[in-house]
């Protein structure tokens, strides 16, 4: 029993960081690095709508 407790405690723990750094991290420096104020309405609207696919 223990190790099935402490095996699924790994795949947890690997599972919430992985998608951290490998999918909400890299996200987050792409929405950073983005000057908002230098794009226009068509060009924030495609960005929105790439990002929000990949973030839900």
């Amino acid at each position: 029993m223990f190790w099935f407790l402490a095996a699924s405690a790994v795949i947890y723990l690997i599972g919430t960081f992985g998608v951290t750094a490998f999918g909400n991290v890299p996200l987050n420096n792409e929405l950073e690095a983005l000057h908002l104020k230098e794009l226009s309405i068509t060009e924030l609207k495609s960005f929105r709508n790439y990002y929000e696919s990949l973030w839900n």
